[in-house]
């Protein structure tokens, strides 16, 4: 894996295959990440800034509209999220994307308690629920996860860590990535940084970004 993706939990490319479909461009990421990718979902989602009263309520937008995305992991109710995710720039805004890697959630949060802190995700389409871990280990990888929205506290460990979460993580300086020009992308590794969006302005409003998730082959 290149040294940056595996240290800061992204890697911003600039103006990335012009003239590619975002399919066409994810194939030529592999030599960054070692190895053979695929695409997750076929589709193609377009993220385009919505206020509450326009987005459906089970998604960012619906509960926090244009205000801050928390940081938080893609499909964190899946067994295996997704490896990574590539966002691409259509239209342009200086609304950044914020990252925080993993190994610097681990300065402020034992290592110890993230292993322990056991949550509870509901399944939208059978109703029945399912135990994770926020810090696991999935084909020897460490494989993290946190979404305030979708993961809920099943021990006294994880409310712990819900209820310290913010005030620790304020005392890190989350990364900031603008997709300012078209092609501008940047690929995040899902399992090991958490991700959100600033606050979007009047003027950004017209901000149109492309995402698609992706796995490794094994």
């Amino acid at each position: 894996m290149d040294p940056r993706l595996a240290e800061r939990g992204f890697l911003f490319l600039p103006r990335w295959r012009p003239g590619d479909s975002i399919f066409d461009a994810a194939i030529h990421l592999e030599p960054f990440c070692a190895s053979e990718l695929r695409v997750v979902r076929i589709e193609v989602k377009n993220l385009r800034p919505s206020d509450t009263a326009t987005a459906r309520k089970n998604t960012y937008s619906g509960q926090f509209g244009l205000a801050p995305f928390p940081l938080h992991t893609d499909l964190a109710r899946w067994a295996v999220p997704p490896r990574f995710l590539l966002l691409r720039c259509v239209s342009g805004s200086a609304v950044a994307t914020t990252v925080l890697a993993l190994n610097q959630i681990l300065s402020a949060i034992p290592r110890a308690s993230m292993s322990r802190a056991v949550f509870r995700v509901q399944s939208e389409q059978t109703g029945f629920s399912s135990l994770r871990r926020t810090l696991a280990t999935h084909d020897d990888t460490e494989l993290f996860r946190w979404d305030p929205l979708a993961l809920s506290p099943m021990n006294a460990v994880a409310a712990e860590l819900c209820k310290s979460w913010d005030d620790r993580v304020a005392q890190i300086e989350s990364e900031r990535v603008v997709l300012r020009d078209i092609d501008d992308a940047i690929l995040v590794d899902n399992w090991r940084a958490v991700h959100g969006r600033e606050a979007v302005s009047n003027e950004d409003r017209g901000r149109l970004i492309q995402r698609i998730y992706l796995d490794e082959v094994k």
